[in-house]
């Protein structure tokens, strides 16, 4: 149900309570990456880089360039849309949120000065942080989060979710948002700490002028401004003078305070591993994204680069696209699961060195971490599979695998899956386009069959794309996991919520609608000229710290 949006001058609730839900967000940047530098360029004046109340950590330094490397060219700058770790790794620098997560995984207020919710758990009050700015001069106000909330809501697999279950949305005053909800929803801090597909705020100017698919312009409140936008040759930011920063010593995660130490970031999409990793080395880019963790560590030994391996931040997977007339079939599914070798898969896009084969959907650094339907997992079996194609109604259609170039690890384990199935007596062919062309493809419905994809760690597993089920790309539609979701998200008790999750688990094995095929290891790289590398996640390296040492 939609929700009905109000502007009252006066509203009166409940007694408040405070609730702070443990939550952990993961999208490796550099390595190999979860589900995300430029032409060398003069420096700009030097300032004083930090904001106002920021303390300049040791050995920082101001101005520069940042040169950033990406592996694709993102398919759009506009967050609310995209879960690509290309568009995150560019937005981040740009746009803010209500919440995010610091590093222990906790959701903290960004934009948001506190969040509380009603003793029945239906109201949630936010509370905004006051004269907070736009790159555009604006001053954000409880009606751009409004504007920006009712667009999320159309636009992002997540808002729809928390729109099915709103009542109303209400604007107090100008620095208040109530969300009233029809039944309790105790995920709702951990909703909208989400940053990938997440409820950015832009101004509400922006939001009348944008459509759903296209904003008019990239607005946000972030450290950095859009300030060149060349598609498929540049995107250049430069620091926002009138940033309105948290106070602190530094990022905390997601959030904290953010230092502003660059005057410019500059990505510029190259491709071409080869010559991404050429130019990393040589210097020409001091950070690059898309190269897997295997790629990364042929340049260990490098004089002019740290290389750092990390636990795993995320898990490789099939998405398995249950529109198609021909991967509908549930036998059919069933047995491409089946013929799999996951350690083969692996091994091809990430070396033999980079995974970890395990079962659960929740990794084992969480407390989700589930052997539920465990003995269908790496199955490698191809008798069973060859039985289950007997069983189907497979009439020898092809199985479409869409994939990239552009991310090499994606597209040497589309290979070794072609292999397998064609193995057991499939046809399968591999449809290979740019990356932004492919995630087009993935969001038709008649376009695809098999997806190869990664998914980041998560410490709640509400924040899983593939919890929002019909909502999300591969569209699984089942009203008895539907349920499990649903209680999943009420639930207060977290022994009960653990047993929800393997439930979703039994299904998620049972109906095929992503087949998860191992975790993937993390490496950090940089070179040696940048400071203030932080991590968030594992392996996300978070520029707004970082500053420029040569």
């Amino acid at each position: 149900m939609n929700a009905r949006v109000v502007n009252l001058q006066a509203l009166v609730h409940p007694a408040l309570r405070l609730i702070a839900l443990l939550t952990l967000g993961a999208l490796v940047l550099a390595g190999c990456g979860g589900s995300s530098g430029g032409d060398d360029g003069a420096d700009g004046t030097d300032g004083d880089a930090t904001s106002e109340e920021g303390a300049q950590a040791a050995g920082a330094t101001t101005g520069g360039v940042l040169n950033y490397a990406l592996g694709a060219d993102p398919p759009t700058l506009d967050i609310q849309q995209s879960t690509a770790g290309v568009v995150a790794t560019v937005a981040y620098n740009m746009v803010e949120f209500l919440y995010v997560r610091d590093t222990a995984g906790a959701n903290v207020p960004m934009l948001a000065e506190s969040a509380e919710v009603s003793d029945d758990g239906l109201t949630w009050t936010v509370q905004l942080r006051e004269g907070v700015n736009f790159h555009n001069g604006e001053v954000m106000t409880a009606q751009d989060v409004i504007a920006s909330y009712e667009r999320w809501a159309e636009i992002s697999s997540i808002g729809r979710e928390v729109a099915g279950r709103l009542a109303e949305v209400s604007a107090p005053d100008e620095h208040t948002v109530v969300f009233d909800f029809e039944r309790p929803f105790g995920a709702f801090l951990s909703a909208i700490s989400i940053n990938t597909q997440g409820l950015a705020i832009y101004p509400a100017s922006v939001v009348e002028s944008s459509s759903e698919t296209e904003l008019s312009e990239v607005v946000g409140t972030g450290p950095y401004q859009l300030d060149e936008y060349d598609t498929g040759r540049l995107i250049r930011l430069v620091r926002f003078d009138d940033y309105s920063a948290l106070p602190g010593d530094g990022p905390d995660g997601y959030g904290g305070h953010k230092p502003q130490y660059l005057d410019a970031i500059e990505f510029v999409p190259v491709a071409n591993e080869g010559a991404r990793l050429a130019g990393f080395d040589a210097g020409e880019y001091d950070l690059i994204h898309g190269s897997s963790a295997d790629a990364l560590l042929t340049l260990e030994g490098s004089p002019n680069l740290t290389i750092e391996r990390v636990d795993p931040t995320g898990f490789q997977a099939i998405l398995v696209n249950h529109a198609s007339e021909v991967t509908s079939d549930l036998k059919l599914r069933q047995a491409i699961q089946a013929a799999l070798s996951h350690t083969e898969i692996l091994t091809a896009g990430l070396g033999a060195d980079n995974f970890r084969l395990d079962p659960s959907i929740q990794l084992k650094e969480t407390e989700w971490h589930s052997t539920a339907a465990e003995e269908l997992y790496d199955m490698a079996d191809p008798a069973r599979a060859e039985q289950l194609i007997a069983e189907s109604d497979y009439d020898g259609s092809v199985i479409r695998i869409v994939t990239s170039r552009d991310l090499v690890r994606f597209y040497n384990q589309a290979v070794v899956i072609e292999q397998q199935l064609e193995a057991v007596g499939l046809n399968v062919e591999i449809e290979t386009y740019d990356w932004s062309t492919a995630l087009a493809h993935r969001d038709d419905e008649a376009a695809w069959e098999l997806f190869v994809t990664d998914y980041g760690m998560k410490n709640d597993p509400v924040e899983q794309p593939f919890m929002k089920l019909c909502a999300y790309v591969g569209w699984w539609c089942d009203d008895e996991t539907q349920a499990v979701v649903d209680a999943l998200q009420e639930e207060s008790d977290q022994a009960r919520r653990k047993e929800l999750n393997d439930e979703f688990q039994e299904l998620l094995y049972a109906q095929v609608p992503l087949i998860k095929i191992g975790d993937t290891g993390g490496v950090v790289a940089h070179h040696n000229r940048i400071g203030g590398v932080t991590r968030q996640g594992g392996a996300s390296v978070l520029a707004w710290n970082t500053w420029i040492t040569e």
